[in-house]
This record gives C-alpha cells, sequence and structure tokens, in this order.
C-alpha cells in the first residue's frame, strides 16, 4: 500500500531547533518546571524546581 501523504525535506542549516520551539512569554512556575523536568509530574516538576531554588542563594 502506497502512502500519499508527502514528507517536507527541511535542509539542514533550517532544521528546527528547541529554541525553535520555546515561545517567550511569561511562564507559571509550574509550566516551566515542566521545561526542566518533562518526565514528571507537575507537582513533582515543581517540588524539584522549588529545591533547585533553594540550594542556589541567587536564585532565592
Amino acid at each position: 500500500m502506497e502512502t500519499t501523504e508527502k514528507t517536507k525535506r527541511i535542509p539542514e542549516d533550517k532544521k528546527e531547533t528547541p529554541e525553535d520551539k520555546f515561545e517567550i512569554k511569561a511562564y507559571l512556575k509550574t509550566e516551566f518546571a515542566q521545561f526542566y523536568f518533562p518526565c514528571l509530574s507537575a507537582e513533582a516538576a515543581l517540588k524539584k524546581l522549588r529545591k533547585w531554588i533553594a540550594v542556589n542563594p541567587e536564585l532565592h
């Protein structure tokens, strides 16, 4: 069976990077935590981010 869907070829210098997907805007702390810990739940990611902040005096 042939697929009719065509794949779009993107040149190497034009490939999308993670920075391209990151939208500059105000994020909730929970959303921001999930960028750093995408495999964790929202609550677990926030808890881990809070620990990072507590350990770093410049962030606290």
